[in-house]
């Protein structure tokens, strides 16, 4: 039978893509739970089992672990008490196994034909969920007491939650990736604000662009989708700019304007043929 002790795998458990965005006191906290909990159990597969988790739509109490991905597949509440069942086995012994839990020495597709071997491969995962468990108390507890508060609401003191250490990273995770989604957002509101802004003066443009360019260069640090910021960017700049060929001939400026105008009139139709071929780049460094 499998072990889940020994092998420590923490580069694994710390690649979450959304690791470099959280805070860093959660960054903290989940490398210390990471690197504990990699040295009692396989590694790699743990961080997919702990971030399977997800919040149902129009529920805000309940956490769900499901079978599979499929919308049919059966499922638990982690924050629910947990009843021990052939099916509730079965659906916690099947998602470890998808996440390549070392749990059973066969493929699931073996194991679910036998509740011996369901049973079997479900004493092996207790192990490591009490590891789990032990190991997010001692990194978390003291500075999250009220997401591990939540987390065992439902149970007393012993017995304790079977999945209390997923149900506290999901609970932590999850509001920090708001915050992120917050400051995002807002970010993004600035920089509509700044595209539509007042360029009245030729001599202004300068100042507009770089305010634009600015706000451009941190939304790409926070990993904001560059098509995504084309679409806020580029059709009200260029329609903004095109104006500037009916500048009136009796304004110092004229001249600039207008052949700033025609170039981003020019910029704007290749925009509307194809909006790939335009990007800020080419704004930004062709003014």
């Amino acid at each position: 039978m499998h072990s889940c002790r020994a092998h420590p795998g923490v580069d694994g458990l710390l690649s979450s893509p959304s690791g470099s965005e959280l805070p860093k006191a959660v960054r903290e906290w989940r490398k210390s739970a990471a690197q504990a909990t990699a040295t009692a159990t396989k590694g790699q597969w743990v961080m997919k089992f702990i971030k399977s988790p997800k919040r149902p739509k129009n529920s805000s109490t309940a956490i769900t672990l499901t079978a599979n991905d499929s919308s049919d597949s059966k499922r638990i509440d982690i924050l629910a008490e947990f009843e021990i069942t052939v099916n509730t086995r079965a659906t916690v012994v099947c998602r470890a196994m998808k996440c390549k839990a070392p749990i059973h020495a066969e493929a699931w597709d073996e194991v679910v034909k036998d509740d011996t071997k369901v049973e079997a491969a479900f004493d092996q995962l207790l192990i490591c969920m009490i590891e789990i468990n032990y190991q997010m108390t001692r990194s978390t507890a003291n500075a999250a007491l009220a997401h591990h508060a939540i987390a065992e609401a439902k149970y007393d003191d012993d017995p304790r939650n079977l999945f209390g250490g997923i149900a506290v990273y999901f609970l932590l995770t999850s509001t920090a990736e708001k915050h992120v989604q917050r400051r995002v957002d807002a970010m993004l509101e600035q920089l509509a604000e700044y595209v539509g802004s007042d360029c009245k003066r030729a001599v202004d443009i300068s100042a507009y662009l770089e305010r634009i360019h600015i706000q451009y260069l941190d939304l790409i640090e926070a990993k904001k989708h560059l098509i995504v910021l084309y679409s806020r960017i580029l059709p009200k700049f260029l329609s903004k700019l095109s104006d500037g060929r009916h500048v009136g001939s009796d304004r110092l400026d004229c001249a600039e304007w207008q052949q700033i105008g025609i170039k981003e009139a020019e910029w704007q139709v290749l925009r509307d043929e194809d909006a790939s071929k335009m990007t800020w780049d080419d704004v930004i460094y062709g003014c």
